[in-house]
């Protein structure tokens, strides 16, 4: 049996994630969060993190994007199912950048300008980069099959 609390953030993560892949067409976009104090940038609208339910405002410059990554990868751990994005060599060296700057940060993952993720960055992201986690598998593949098709 699953906690109440545990099953309404799964269901707002799941939401997030169905509302973004109802828009046609792919973008995947990070940004980091406005509240942290070494970006550059002005803030951009509000979102809402679908893990705590807070509101939390992105700055408008965008840290990475799929114009730096190679593809996507859908990925099992159990039961739940995670997407990555594979960097490109170009998009490798602006990701080890940015996040070595950055650790400690938090940043936003916008699918089609809904926010799907806000994560911690705790060490320079080399190589793969997480755009969602803890989702059905059919929810995990349509989302890299239409990164991938791009």
């Amino acid at each position: 049996r699953l906690d109440p609390d545990a099953e309404a953030l799964r269901q707002r993560r799941l939401a997030a994630l169905d509302s973004a892949l109802a828009v046609p067409g792919i973008a995947v976009e990070y940004h980091w969060e406005a509240s942290d104090t070494s970006g550059s940038g002005q803030p951009s609208a509000k979102y809402v993190d679908p893990e705590s339910g807070q509101e939390i405002t992105l700055l408008d410059s965008i840290a990475f994007s799929l114009a730096g990554a190679a593809g996507a990868v859908a990925d099992s751990s159990g039961p739940a199912y995670s997407v990555s994005l594979r960097t490109s060599p170009t998009g490798r060296e602006q990701l080890i950048a940015t996040t070595t700057a950055r650790q400690g940060d938090r940043i936003g993952v916008l699918v089609n300008g809904r926010m799907v993720t806000l994560a911690f960055v705790q060490s320079p992201l080399m190589t793969m980069l997480p755009v969602v986690a803890r989702v059905p598998q059919e929810q995990a593949q349509a989302l890299a099959d239409r990164i991938n098709s791009r």
